[in-house]
């Protein structure tokens, strides 16, 4: 799945992950020992995450 990254400073990145699940997804960002998290072949803050949209909806707007 494309997904598009969006960040609290008003950067973005498209990343493809394979079998993206936003629940599993949401417990690591909710973990309070994780402060990176590699979403795809991104690496980030967890801190700096703002919004994570499948990308095809990025693209309907």
């Amino acid at each position: 799945m494309k997904i598009t990254i969006y960040l609290n400073n008003g950067m973005q990145f498209d990343a493809t992950v394979d079998g993206f699940n936003g629940a599993e997804f949401a417990e690591k960002m909710n973990n309070p020992q994780l402060n990176v998290l590699s979403i795809g072949d991104v690496v980030i803050n967890k801190h700096a995450v703002m919004m994570i949209v499948p990308s095809d909806a990025v693209n309907q707007l």
